[in-house]
């Protein structure tokens, strides 16, 4: 059995602005294997998070391919689409995207709304809250949490369907540096004891160890991967 998780064949996105056709992605070819903490680095408009909007199936590509799981994405509908991207893929966006009006609990609960959860569920969702360290802020809402602590809701939040890809846009983006670093060790974490895959865009490069994957990208293209020494 393969160990790739995700594989991007020859993927482009193009946008039209009036009569120019704007390649925010180029002709981009990637493969991920179980276990891969891998970074992709560049200049804002490079097309990073066109980039990973399409590997988390909430973008189409204008052409290529895009499979994981050994599953093609472009054979889904809408609703298979949405299924399959809720059990297999989880995402840290660099705004949080928590909802105002839920507390830090019901936020992590939120992927798991629309088929229901059980009370197994509830208790996995305190578990992630406990494991990064808001055991004390489980009752409260965003507008009563630092940005640290929303990013870890949004951590605990990608966790809940336990799945084996993490996509993440500038995960630190909102954090000081010890903050930061406080994310990226429980990623590591989650990376070398479970086995989880990432994909992190960032432009925080201090967050990089030696013998990491990197990629750079520019003008939509990305470039032949390197490993930083």
């Amino acid at each position: 059995m393969s160990d790739v998780v995700l594989e991007a064949r020859h993927v482009s996105k193009y946008y039209k602005l009036g009569t120019e056709t704007i390649k925010a992605v180029d002709n981009v070819s990637l493969k991920l294997r179980r276990g891969d903490f891998v970074f992709i680095v560049g200049p804002s408009g490079s097309g990073k998070t066109t980039l990973l909007d399409m590997f988390g199936a909430l973008s189409h590509p204008s052409k290529g391919e895009i499979i994981i799981h050994g599953k093609k994405l472009k054979e889904f509908n809408d609703f298979q689409l949405s299924m399959f991207r809720r059990k297999h893929i989880g995402f840290i966006f660099q705004t949080f995207n928590l909802i105002p009006t839920l507390n830090a609990l019901e936020n992590v609960l939120v992927p798991l709304v629309p088929q229901g959860y059980s009370k197994e569920d509830v208790k996995r969702a305190r578990d992630l809250l406990v494991e990064v360290g808001l055991s004390h802020r489980i009752m409260n809402r965003p507008n009563q949490l630092s940005g640290g602590e929303r990013q870890r809701v949004a951590l605990a939040r990608a966790f809940i369907n336990q799945p084996k890809i993490i996509l993440a846009d500038e995960p630190t983006g909102n954090l000081d540096s010890k903050k930061g670093w406080e994310i990226f060790q429980y990623l590591r974490k989650l990376n070398k004891e479970k086995g989880v895959t990432f994909l992190i865009v960032t432009h925080d490069i201090e967050y990089i160890k030696k013998g990491d994957t990197v990629y750079k990208m520019k003008d939509g293209k990305l470039s032949r991967k390197s490993t930083l020494t």
